[in-house]
């Protein structure tokens, strides 16, 4: 008996197995943890770049359909740019089941917005920021109405890996929200 534990004790059959065993969960888990950052930093910039697009667009709808109701040039953008298809040809990488989109037209007179399409919408917090942001980048001098649109992406991202694992600790989704304001 003694001499079999001396001859398991001095052994070094089987280090290396043993030492990848306890190794290689640990590797595995920090490459899925780098794809994973990967996946959601490229998430964050698709989404960060269709708002940018969005805004850009909507920005140079005229501002005379918009005030009568949406039902010229505005209107037609926002169901053209909130279609799947025109997500999906944007920023092929994003799901557009998982986007939400808010499109939002506003005047300054003084330093307070108020929306003009669509009617009866408030502003978040995030919308108000940007655009005292953005009001903040007019000149002095100016002293007329200031139009203006905000763009709110809002998408839910998804794990991609060891989703039935961490799901329960960081949750399976997360979302990824970004505003901007710009001029008309």
């Amino acid at each position: 008996m003694r001499r079999l534990i001396h001859c398991l004790v001095g052994s070094r059959r089987g280090v290396a197995a043993l030492e990848f065993a306890i190794i290689a969960p640990v590797l595995v888990a920090l490459m899925a943890g780098v794809v994973e950052v990967g996946a959601l930093i490229r998430t964050y910039v698709a989404v960060h770049r269709l708002t940018m697009q969005f805004a850009v667009s909507f920005a140079d709808c005229p501002d005379t359909s918009a005030t009568s109701g949406g039902t010229g040039a505005c209107g037609s953008e926002i169901s053209k740019y909130t279609s799947s298809s025109t997500i999906s040809n944007f920023m092929p990488q994003l799901n557009p089941a998982n986007l939400t989109l808010s499109l939002v037209q506003v005047q300054f007179n003084g330093a307070s917005p108020s929306v003009t399409y669509p009617a009866g919408t408030s502003l978040t917090s995030a919308q108000t920021s940007a655009l005292t942001t953005l009001y903040s980048s007019v000149p002095a001098s100016y002293t007329g109405t200031v139009n203006a649109v905000v763009v709110t992406s809002s998408y839910q991202y998804s794990l991609i890996a060891f989703k039935t694992v961490m799901a329960p600790i960081i949750g399976s989704a997360f979302t990824i929200s970004y505003t901007v304001a710009q001029l008309k």
